[in-house]
């Protein structure tokens, strides 16, 4: 079963996506502050720098500088990922479904699957670790036959079975194409100078 997705539901579409991962990237930096300052504590302990509670505020501050900077590229990504959306295609088969974008292809194996979450527009699927599948209905054609077969899915998680299934869709995956995954790389290099420089300022 293909739906595909639907270029007037752009702006919700949009928001939906700037919403969903925003919330976890906030909760992506809030932990990576308090490790930080977990190891700070431990390494720099000693470093007379850091026992003054006004270079603590400082450094907790360096790192959520960069909220605002990657909130803001996050935002042009998610509005660029919209003017797409007419090209966007997900398959939905008995155990799998593939997930179809000029950005990347989406396998996602159903028996990967441990937990679900359904609100008024969308379904989550949470896997192991931090990774989340969450599907709009409304931004694709047919919505209440997507979202009726999404709860089918969701009824169904802890029965499907790995084996019954092609090897290349036993295990969920991201592959983005060469462009979207230099783009990645130069982004991640990006914000490692810029938690290097704001370190090395504290010294």
């Amino acid at each position: 079963m293909i739906f595909k997705g639907n270029p007037q539901a752009e702006k919700e579409f949009a928001r939906f996506n700037f919403q969903k991962s925003g919330k976890r990237l906030l909760g992506v930096f809030a932990f990576l502050t308090v490790f930080m300052l977990f190891i700070g504590y431990f390494v720099l302990k000693t470093d007379r720098l850091f026992q003054s509670n006004t270079m603590v505020l400082i450094f907790i501050g360096s790192e959520l500088c960069l909220v605002p900077f990657m909130l803001i590229i996050l935002y042009f990504t998610t509005k660029k990922l919209a003017k797409n959306l007419g090209s966007w295609e997900l398959q939905i088969e008995d155990n799998y479904a593939v997930l179809k974008n000029p950005s990347a292809l989406v396998k996602v194996c159903f028996a990967d699957f441990i937990k679900y979450k359904e609100d008024s527009q969308s379904i989550t699927f949470y896997l192991k670790g931090l990774r989340r599948f969450y599907i709009n209905w409304f931004s694709y054609y047919e919505p209440e036959k997507l979202k009726e077969t999404l709860r089918i899915i969701a009824g169904r998680i802890g029965t499907y079975k790995k084996e019954d299934l092609p090897l290349e869709f036993q295990k969920t995956k991201v592959e983005f194409n060469s462009k979207k995954r230099k783009s990645y790389l130069i982004l991640v290099i990006v914000v490692i100078v810029l938690q290097v420089i704001s370190h090395l300022f504290l010294k």
